[in-house]
């Protein structure tokens, strides 16, 4: 007996209800660079859908694995052409700006992609492509090259980039002084605001924990 199941979601407001689980999938998938995906939290794609893609024809695959949120996939479908002939590509939303492949998974991410690739295959009609952003040595793309490999399934590398990533080591004050004159002015005026409202101080985030305190912030705006 399978013990996962898709969720199909078309709504936009069907999707609250499972905004708690999909942001925690995501912070489950923050540990490590190669696999850290803001373009993946529930924020970001509401945004896109609201606003770029209109919530229309756009779909959104939650995976449940015995009752539970396993793995998320949010995927919209567009026209497209290639060697002058048309097309209808399937790629995650993630794809207009974070350049990520947008699937996210708690612990079965292997398992899962299979499954939700399966059933792009076999049970969605009406795309002809599927397109989608690997990361070199990230999970998620490792899983999706091993699926491709295992079931024969013809691929095609359109585009490659390198994006360098450094640690900010500085102090609040050099980052400060490194912003330009009229920003630091906006950044001060605001900040006058603030002290009007009570104590003002500043926070330096640089440990996995850390990321708690960005709920606490998001409660209290």
């Amino acid at each position: 007996m399978n013990s996962s199941s898709i969720r199909v979601i078309r709504e936009i407001s069907d999707l609250e209800i499972i905004r708690g689980a999909w942001n925690a999938l995501v912070a489950n998938n923050s540990h490590e660079i190669l696999h850290l995906d803001v373009s993946s939290t529930f924020e970001w794609n509401r945004t896109l859908l609201e606003t770029r893609l209109k919530m229309s024809g756009q779909q959104i695959f939650a995976l449940e694995h015995h009752g539970m949120l396993s793995s998320i996939f949010p995927f919209y479908i567009f026209r497209g052409s290639m060697y002058h002939l048309p097309y209808n590509c399937l790629t995650p939303i993630s794809s207009l700006y974070g350049l990520r492949m947008g699937f996210i998974a708690l612990e079965r991410l292997r398992e899962d992609l299979e499954v939700c690739l399966e059933f792009l295959y076999h049970d969605l009609p009406g795309w002809d492509v599927f397109e989608v952003t690997l990361v070199d040595g990230a999970p998620s793309g490792i899983a999706f090259k091993e699926y491709v490999v295992r079931k024969g399934h013809f691929t095609e590398i359109d585009w490659q980039g390198n994006y360098p990533f450094m640690p900010l080591d500085g102090t609040w004050d050099e980052y400060f002084n490194g912003l330009s004159k009229k920003f630091r002015a906006q950044l001060r005026t605001h900040e006058k605001k603030l002290h009007q409202c009570g104590e003002v101080s500043y926070r330096c985030c640089i440990k996995d924990d850390d990321r708690e305190f960005f709920p606490k912030c998001d409660d209290r705006s």
